[in-house]
């Protein structure tokens, strides 16, 4: 959530302004098709737990390619990226999150993370506007560091879901 909504932001102090910030949003977007594909591909191959983390870290790399990246193409590469992976990481995490849970409480549950998750984005946008105050790269770093612990915990979860 909080990329996309600083992502002008971030563009502009890299130098890219008017039509070229909506041909990033465009390619940016057009990249999530690949991503859902990937994940729906691989997942019952690599396991729900492996595709979660690997998509979360990727999406963390991805975010501090961003950073790193000079010139509209190679920003509109990286932020293609971004959303491919995150785009598979959210698609796996709708897959283990019913499932993580007793049948009992699976629905109860699964709408209370939905908030959670909801409330998450809600709070990026204000956190992300906040952190530019410190500078371009602050919110890139807070989100790859976030995206990392994700990564972690997603790797750290007791079972292997069905």
């Amino acid at each position: 959530g909080g990329f996309t909504f600083f992502l002008p932001a971030l563009l502009e102090a890299k130098g890219v302004a008017g039509l070229a910030v909506y041909e990033t949003y465009l390619v940016m977007t057009a990249a999530e098709v690949p991503g859902l594909l990937l994940a729906a591909a691989i997942v019952d191959w690599a396991g729900r737990r492996a595709v979660l983390a690997g998509e979360l870290l990727c999406s963390a790399g991805a975010l501090l390619s961003f950073r790193a990246a000079d010139g509209h193409a190679r920003l509109v590469a990286s932020s293609a990226l971004t959303y491919f992976f995150m785009v598979g990481a959210w698609a796996t995490l709708y897959l283990v999150t019913p499932e993580a849970f007793p049948t009992a409480a699976r629905a109860t549950a699964s709408g209370a993370t939905r908030l959670c998750a909801c409330v998450g984005t809600m709070a990026a946008a204000p956190a992300s506007a906040a952190l530019l105050g410190w500078g371009v790269d602050a919110p890139l770093l807070a989100q790859a560091a976030a995206l990392g612990a994700c990564a972690l915990a997603a790797a750290c979860l007791p079972r292997e879901v069905a």
